[in-house]
């Protein structure tokens, strides 16, 4: 039954980690999309998301970084966007697939945003 309850458990904090990689992804997508004038910009660092301060009014998209559920650490791997800044995130965790899985935000093509099985 220990087993049982390891993977359950293990389970619970993949889903989690989906949820949490999740909520970067649409923090950064609204910090690049929130972007003034014709020039985009991705976050430097992830505390960006916690307050932009390219505005005069506070704008915030995310409340706190979160822990990675699965290492038990608010350490995050961070994927460089091409053309600088941050464009998304993976677990540090070693061990399961889901753990490995990249949150990244990808802006729309011509205005059509892309699937969400090409994002992840």
């Amino acid at each position: 039954m220990r087993s049982g309850s390891r993977l359950l458990r293990q389970r619970e904090k993949e889903a989690e980690l989906i949820w949490i990689g999740n909520q970067f992804r649409e923090a950064i997508g609204l910090y690049y999309q929130r972007s003034s004038g014709s020039v985009k910009r991705y976050p430097d660092k992830l505390e960006d998301l916690l307050e932009d301060r390219r505005f005069l009014n506070r704008q915030r998209y995310l409340r706190k970084i979160y822990a990675d559920p699965v290492s038990a650490k608010a350490e995050w791997g961070l994927v460089q966007a091409p053309e600088g800044g941050i464009s998304g995130v993976y677990s540090l965790a070693d061990g399961s697939v889901t753990s490995q899985r990249l949150f990244t935000y990808q802006p729309p093509i011509g205005g059509i945003p892309a699937p969400a099985a090409i994002r992840n």
